[in-house]
C-alpha cells in the first residue's frame, strides 16, 4: 500500500472526543496494534511506528488533493559529509528524507549523486 491512501472523504479521529473530532489524517497501527484513524496529534502520540509504510500506516490524501494544485515541489542540492564505509546516495536519502519527516512533509527521490547513474528504483 505504501505511504499514501487516497480517500473520497476523511473520517473523523477515532482518539478526539466525540462532539470534537477533528478529521483524520492518518490510518495507522497504534500502540496496542490495532489500527486507528487519527489526527495528526494523536497520531504522534499513539503510534507504534515512527513511520509510514505497509503494515505500519498511511497519510490520508483526499482524491482531489492528488493534483498537482496541491502539492509542491522543490529541486534540492544538498551538501553532506558521508561517514567511512556509508554509500553516498544511501546516507543522503536518509539525511533528506529524515529532514523532510521532521518538517511535517514527504520526500520522494528521482535521482542522487553527482551525475551518477540512478536505476528505476532510485538506487544509485
Amino acid at each position: 500500500m505504501g505511504t499514501t491512501a487516497v480517500v473520497a472523504a476523511l473520517p473523523h479521529c477515532v482518539f478526539c472526543p466525540v462532539g470534537n473530532r477533528k478529521p483524520a489524517e492518518y490510518d495507522f497501527r497504534t500502540l496496542n496494534g490495532q489500527w486507528g484513524y487519527g489526527c495528526h496529534e494523536h497520531y504522534l502520540q499513539h503510534r507504534l511506528h515512527d513511520d509510514l509504510g505497509t503494515g505500519k500506516g498511511q497519510k490520508l490524501v483526499l482524491e482531489d488533493g492528488v493534483s498537482p494544485l496541491h502539492t509542491r515541489t522543490f529541486d534540492v542540492t544538498v551538501r553532506l559529509e558521508v561517514p567511512d564505509g556509508a554509500r553516498a546516495g544511501d546516507h543522503a536519502r536518509r539525511v533528506i528524507r529524515d529532514a523532510v519527516r521532521a518538517a511535517g512533509g514527504a520526500a520522494v527521490f528521482h535521482g542522487i549523486g553527482p551525475a551518477a547513474p540512478v536505476d528505476q528504483e532510485g538506487q544509485t
